[in-house]
């Protein structure tokens, strides 16, 4: 069996998953950094993986993605972190940008927490892998359905003249077979 892929530590999709990723434009509200938890940039992305790969370039030690949450597209995650960033200013958090001086387990609950504030529903990284999965089987499902549905055509050359005049005697036969019915000859 494949093994599994990943993104900086969290299971990741197979090439046809992430083509479905990409179509319904999610975008993730992040937290990462050192894995010892403090400092944490907290932010927003549509490029997952691109993003974590930029950060653990400017991350001193090891890097570790401390929490995910995923909603529908852009607008959404601005409004998350505009509430996120007003709790954390409030607390005088921010160091500098997107870099915040508390724990990940705190800065996981704020992100929570302005989630509900801002009313925009947000799932786990789980939950949304299981969502994409899902909706890659439908399309294959309905794929599968729509394609034993289908005439099969026969693209040998001049085969369309022979099924032309199969069609032909077979419809002659029928008109003479109604007209027996009939009593017409």
């Amino acid at each position: 069996m494949k093994p599994a892929r990943t993104c900086h530590g969290l299971p990741w999709f197979t090439k046809h998953e992430k083509k479905v990723f990409e179509k319904r434009e999610l975008s993730a509200i992040y937290g990462a950094g050192p894995a010892e938890g403090r400092p944490v940039y907290i932010g927003r992305t549509g490029q997952f993986p691109e993003r974590m790969t930029s950060l653990k370039s400017e991350c001193n030690g090891n890097f570790a993605v401390h929490f995910v949450a995923w909603t529908d597209g852009d607008l959404f995650a601005r409004r998350i972190m505009r509430e996120v960033e007003a709790i954390l200013d409030q607390t005088k958090r921010r160091l500098a940008g997107n870099l915040f001086d508390l724990p990940h387990e705190l800065a996981h609950q704020v992100v929570l927490r302005a989630a509900h504030r801002a009313g925009v529903q947000i799932c786990t990284h789980t939950e949304m892998l299981a969502k994409i999965r899902a909706i890659r089987q439908h399309n294959l499902d309905v794929a599968a359905t729509e394609s034993s549905t289908v005439e099969r055509v026969d693209w040998r050359i001049g085969a369309d003249v022979e099924i032309d005049k199969r069609r032909e005697k077979v419809d002659d036969g029928r008109t003479a077979l109604d007209l027996s019915i009939f009593g017409i000859s």
